[in-house]
């Protein structure tokens, strides 16, 4: 399904913060679009981030983030001077969320701020998984609707996808492909406390079910990467992978090499988050033994590897075109290295 291409900001009509004391803002746009802004403080180049944002694009279009224009900034600018000026003219208190949003885009130094749309109808696997706790007589209807959307077309394709996206970026806060590699590069395996919303629950590989979202668009449910990208990250795009893995731990995107071993890691790796999966949505009640039991259709491990693999196609594609154009950022060469020409291994022990 093909989503709207996100507004450009223009004369902003309307600001609120979204989540209380983080910059996170809906912006009611110019063309009558509501857009989610949001800001960060780190070190990363935009051109990186871009990158970055540009691939979450491409492998889960419901997630679409991009990093703003000049003058989308100006927009924004301009509109949080206006209200700082009305509110001292009429001698009225700022809202302190704005005072902390003009601070943060005129005074703040490696602040990057992005755009994306603002998804309605979101839901979490977590919200599904605790309904089923409740005595509410429709509460296996999450579970059963992330089954649909998952077995659906291209559903687990799409998880894939992500799953590779979050281990090119490093984000092990869904999935965390570091539990499995452990075993293999001098590290014990180990189970992993999931966070479902309010509890938690011992699986493989999956770390917060509450990352894992779906939102119901046009008339059909989509799953949707967000939060693929973490600028923060000790590995983030700008950074050396074999500097940071000194201080940092393990890269998660070796896993996306093409060899023997990476590809071993990520049959594993399918296998035990279609397993968590399964868990997590529970058996199906069937009233005979012989009718299938459980959610995900029986090849889900393989679907989510056909995802993976075209996940790696992409970003080995985009690496290329990078390094055809030049200019690379020695964390983008290192990538390039690492994924197109298959140099390097991972740290042992």
């Amino acid at each position: 399904m093909s989503l709207a291409p996100l507004s450009t900001l223009a004369d902003i009509k309307g600001l609120v913060q979204l989540v209380p004391r983080k910059n996170i803002y809906l912006v009611e746009n110019g063309d009558g679009q509501q857009l989610v802004v949001k800001g960060e403080v780190h070190g990363g180049d935009t051109a990186t981030v871009s990158h970055a944002l540009g691939l979450v694009a491409k492998l889960s279009p419901g997630g679409e983030t991009r990093v703003l224009t000049s003058s989308e900034l100006d927009a924004l600018t301009e509109y949080a001077s206006d209200y700082m000026k009305t509110a001292k003219m009429l001698r009225l208190a700022p809202e302190a969320f704005m005072v902390e949003f003009d601070a943060l885009l005129n005074h703040t130094a490696n602040a990057k701020w992005v755009k994306m749309r603002q998804i309605d109808n979101l839901t979490t696997l977590a919200d599904a998984i605790n309904a089923l706790k409740t005595q509410d007589p429709n509460r296996k209807q999450g579970v059963r609707t992330f089954a649909r959307m998952l077995n659906g077309g291209h559903g687990l394709e799409a998880l894939g996808r992500m799953v590779a996206i979050d281990a090119y970026n490093h984000n092990t806060d869904r999935f965390d492909p570091l539990l499995i590699m452990g075993k293999d590069l001098g590290q014990p395996g180990m189970a992993v406390e999931t966070q479902d919303g309010p509890t938690r629950t011992e699986r493989r590989v999956m770390v917060n079910s509450g990352n894992v979202f779906m939102t119901f668009q046009s008339g059909c449910n989509l799953l949707v990467g967000l939060d693929s990208y973490d600028p923060s990250s000790a590995f983030h795009l700008s950074a050396k992978i074999s500097e940071r893995e000194k201080i940092a731990g393990r890269w998660a995107g070796w896993i996306l090499q093409d060899n023997a071993r990476a590809r071993a890691w990520r049959k594993t790796y399918s296998e035990l988050i279609a397993a968590d999966l399964e868990d997590a949505l529970g058996p199906r009640n069937r009233r005979f033994g012989f009718l299938k039991q459980t959610r995900l259709d029986s090849n889900a491990p393989a679907r989510l590897r056909a995802g993976f693999k075209f996940g790696i196609e992409i970003l080995t594609t985009e690496l290329i075109r990078l390094r055809n154009r030049g200019g690379m950022s020695p964390g983008l060469q290192e990538r390039y290295d690492i994924l197109v020409l298959g140099l390097g291994e991972p740290r042992k022990g």
